[in-house]
């Protein structure tokens, strides 16, 4: 199964999946895409195009389709990127002219394209949303930050993940709301996390449709229930952690990291 572990370093912040037996990296720096076989230690880089020559580069997401594709977004180089393992090539989806501003950046990737052929990734600079629609490689501009309150003042969008559906789901970092658009009727709603400010961050959904993520201010394990739409939350035992990410074992076992404590913390959510 594929793994995301996040390295946190003082100038850059890589992204890690395991997949196929294989650990691929995205450079947060630099317009590069890693691999390493971890059986001989043989270490490879891709070089990727730059399109905002003069802009920041580095990537950000990255994760694996069903097909054994890897997709990551491309920051402020303002594209997403599509990496194909068996012929070691790019695909490249930038965004159009009109639409490439100074502060675009592209950042969280979804991966249920399977469902409807559409892509989402936040646009961290206007705090929006874009989906990608990749028989035209055109995308669609939205604004869900809206919907909360005060038209989403002081608010932004940090994670995104799609259900079985491939509706999307948002986590808010500056409060505690969370978002879902509908993938058919592009509808959006909110929820608000029972823990005030949680500052919630990184997660993904699971095969239940659940979607777990960190509190990061909270300091805790949470889960949406997409189905029932109910959240539950499980403090870390250790205080002031600042948890970044989740993800589930095969076991079960719910695993997140604490950004200031250097500790490793495992949720079994049955006890």
């Amino acid at each position: 199964r594929d793994v995301a572990v996040t390295g946190v370093q003082t100038c850059a912040l890589p992204i890690f999946i395991v997949h196929n037996g294989t650990v691929w990296y995205t450079n947060f720096g630099e317009q590069y895409l890693g691999k390493l076989d971890p059986v001989t230690g043989k270490h490879t880089e891709y070089e990727q195009k730059i399109f905002k020559p003069g802009w920041p580069t580095g990537n950000l997401d990255i994760g694996a389709d069903r097909d054994g594709n890897l997709w990551m977004g491309m920051m402020y180089q303002a594209s997403i990127a599509k990496f194909d393992p068996k012929t070691e090539q790019f695909t490249y989806y930038p965004v159009a002219p009109e639409r490439n501003k100074d502060d675009t950046q592209l950042n969280m990737v979804t991966l249920n394209q399977h469902v409807d052929g559409k892509i989402w990734v936040n646009d961290a600079g206007p705090q929006k949303m874009l989906r990608l629609d990749l028989a035209t490689g055109k995308y669609e501009d939205l604004d869900p930050i809206k919907s909360l309150p005060n038209g989403g003042a002081g608010r932004s969008i940090y994670d995104v993940r799609a259900d079985s559906r491939n509706n999307v789901y948002l986590t808010e970092f500056q409060t505690n709301y969370m978002m879902r658009i509908d993938a058919k009727t592009l509808e959006v709603k909110t929820y608000q996390t029972p823990t005030p400010f949680s500052r919630n961050r990184r997660g993904r959904i699971d095969e239940q449709d659940r979607f777990w993520f960190a509190q990061y201010r909270g300091n805790k394990v949470a889960m949406f229930d997409t189905k029932t739409e109910s959240f539950k939350e499980w403090p870390l035992p250790t205080k002031y952690s600042t948890p970044y990410d989740v993800i589930w074992d095969k076991n079960g076992d719910i695993w997140t990291g604490g950004m200031t404590t250097d500790r490793v913390i495992r949720l079994n959510p049955t006890t």
